[in-house]
């Protein structure tokens, strides 16, 4: 739209005629010249003083063309007289035209600047032209947030709002592709007895269920180097970088408590309260084949921890 609107205004302006009218004109008969031009438009000296405008350049400012006459820009419109001067200097330079973009109550502008000179090529006047821009702003905000949507749909689970498998999926690609023998700790925590939940209580109180629990462990879990995941079930997996296979299993130990004192009701339970069974898996990435082969391992701790009671902890040794 600006480049348009550039484009209309150099090929309605002869530089040396439009000079010479301002040399010749009256004040009133400026603004009138002015008002043919269908976007915001001022003229300044050179010292920075309103030698015209159009309305629709006062209307921005809630004020009149006349009233603008001869005031300073620093005066009236100070968060432009700093680029004034600088346009000013870059016009002395052998510049032709300068852009800036500003904000003003609620309006984003694109501010055109250019150099009227006589025909000794001496500077006599600067011309300035707004282009409103608000609504392509709005628009890429609209963009931007609609992107943001797009990443949260694909990489957020939608229950809770958890990193989703995909985002783990991404996890594991960054960190093999490392090649490091940086110890990693896996938990995967899997509620008891779940499917008999959703069964009972119904799925829609199941889904309030898994995010009360996510809100939980987003409450108990804030370390920077712990990440949580959901992938689609009753379950969370949890990684914990720069540790240690004791405190792996502290935490775990921790969590199972924390949960178990939180006293959520599941009466058809052998606890009436909902529990959690906890696979643990400490390795390097360099030791795993592959992601299928580290989601293998936790299910089998998990299944460990739930054959020794259920509201269990499992440490899945790896040779």
């Amino acid at each position: 739209m600006f480049e348009h609107s550039q484009h209309d205004l150099d090929s309605l302006i002869d530089e040396h005629q439009l000079v010479d009218i301002l040399k010749k004109t009256e004040t009133i008969a400026l603004i009138n010249l002015l008002s043919e031009f269908p976007i915001p438009t001022a003229i300044l000296s050179t010292e920075g003083r309103f030698i015209s405008s159009n309305q629709l350049f006062s209307d921005i400012y809630q004020s009149d063309a006349l009233f603008l006459h001869g005031k300073l820009l620093s005066n009236f419109v100070p968060e432009m007289s700093a680029y004034f001067e600088y346009a000013l200097s870059s016009f002395s330079k052998g510049k032709k035209q300068l852009e800036n973009e500003l904000y003003y109550k609620g309006h984003f502008l694109n501010a055109y600047f250019k150099p009227l000179k006589n025909e000794q090529q001496e500077i006599e006047a600067i011309l300035i032209v707004y282009v409103d821009i608000t609504h392509l702003k709005r628009r890429e905000r609209v963009l931007e947030l609609s992107n943001k949507k797009l990443q949260e749909d694909l990489y957020l689970d939608r229950i809770t709002g958890l990193k989703n498998k995909l985002s783990f999926s991404e996890f594991f690609q960054q960190r093999k592709n490392l090649n490091s023998e940086e110890k990693l700790s896996f938990l995967k925590m899997d509620l008891d007895d779940y499917k008999k939940y959703n069964q009972m209580y119904s799925y829609t109180q199941g889904d309030i269920g898994l995010l009360q629990i996510a809100n939980l462990l987003k409450d108990f879990l804030i370390d920077d180097d712990i990440q949580i995941f959901r992938f689609d079930s009753a379950s969370f997996t949890i990684v914990l970088e720069n540790q240690s296979e004791w405190h792996a299993m502290t935490l775990a130990e921790r969590l199972k408590q924390f949960i178990y004192e939180r006293n959520l009701p599941f009466e058809y339970s052998e606890t009436s309260r909902v529990t959690v069974s906890i696979g643990v898996l400490h390795t390097s990435m360099s030791r795993l084949a592959n992601e299928g082969s580290l989601l293998q391992q936790l299910d089998l701790a998990v299944r460990q921890a739930k054959a020794m009671g259920k509201n269990q902890i499992s440490l899945l040794k790896t040779s």
